[in-house]
């Protein structure tokens, strides 16, 4: 690779990172608050239950315990979520979307794919497949290339 092209790709990927999609939300939620909304409603829908355990809200973000901790105190005191723990084993604490949650993340994944759809319309969808493709080899290229870096 030459030192242009190197330069180039961290350039593309510093772009990507300094995109603000906050500005496109319509909540004054941050885009990991959100994650951590469809986290909750995915996994429900996946157990057929509104209560889902916080770990496995943590496991499907793949994020820590005290890392959407902190995000559930915020989302609580925004009245999106409802958090509470398991009378019969205290170690589980579980979360379901308020009212008021399942309509801010809906309104908000709405939001998220009209944006997504207008960028794909003007990509094309055989640049669209590409782009998966090729991102897609590339993070398991990387992902391949840390392991081998640990050992």
């Amino acid at each position: 690779m030459q030192k242009a092209q190197m330069s180039e790709f961290m350039k593309v990927f510093h772009r990507f990172r300094r995109l603000n999609i906050a500005s496109i939300m319509p909540s004054d939620i941050t885009p990991m608050e959100f994650q951590l909304l469809m986290s909750v409603q995915e996994v429900g829908e996946q157990q057929g239950n509104t209560n889902v355990r916080v770990s496995a809200a943590c496991h499907n973000m793949h994020a820590s315990n005290a890392a959407v901790s902190r995000m559930l105190r915020i989302l609580e005191e925004k009245e999106l979520v409802y958090r509470e723990v398991d009378a019969k084993d205290r170690r589980n604490t579980y979360i379901r979307l308020t009212e008021k949650g399942n309509r801010t993340c809906n309104e908000v994944q709405e939001s998220m794919k009209h944006f997504i759809e207008a960028i794909f319309r003007q990509l094309g969808e055989e640049n669209i497949e590409k782009i998966i493709e090729l991102m897609n080899r590339m993070y398991d290229l990387a992902e391949k290339e840390i392991a081998l870096r640990k050992k």
